[in-house]
């Protein structure tokens, strides 16, 4: 479990289907990632990427009222490398909770032995370019999709 200022980052439990199906099968919210999901592919994303050791996504909730906000990527990427991310709900974008919760990733990838972080986005996603330039990411690749590395 990763703390911020105002989020925590846990496992996910079976229980967060529901909250993780009002975020993922939001056209808005997954704009320039892929298709809303489904009920059911929510169910099998949850099982095969949350539920799973080690686990490649991660529960976001509000400290203060333990709600399920979205998820945060983190996974090894390759080698020594690993891949950062987060999708919110879009009812907090605009807060600086993205930023907040690549800091805390940053901070926690260099306790371990991870050589480098690895965003990437679609092209079009301005705000994750944003967010990976200001925590001094460097540009690794442009096309439809970009990605970031940021070296520990």
């Amino acid at each position: 479990m990763i703390e911020t200022r105002r989020c925590v980052i846990r496992r996910f439990e079976r229980l967060d289907l529901d909250a993780l199906y009002s975020v993922l099968g939001d056209p808005e919210v997954m704009e320039y990632i892929e298709e809303p999901f489904s009920y059911e592919k929510t169910q099998r994303f949850l099982e095969e990427h949350g539920l799973v050791d080690p686990a490649r996504v991660y529960a976001l909730e509000l400290k203060e009222s333990k709600e399920l906000i979205g998820h945060v990527i983190f996974h090894q990427y390759e080698n020594e490398s690993y891949e950062i991310g987060w999708i919110l709900s879009k009812r907090f974008w605009g807060q600086g909770i993205a930023d907040e919760i690549t800091k805390a990733l940053i901070d926690h990838a260099r306790t371990r032995s991870i050589r480098s972080l690895i965003i990437e986005c679609a092209a079009a996603q301005r705000a994750s370019q944003n967010i990976a330039r200001n925590n001094c990411f460097q540009l690794l690749d442009q096309g439809d999709l970009i990605a970031y590395e940021l070296v520990l």
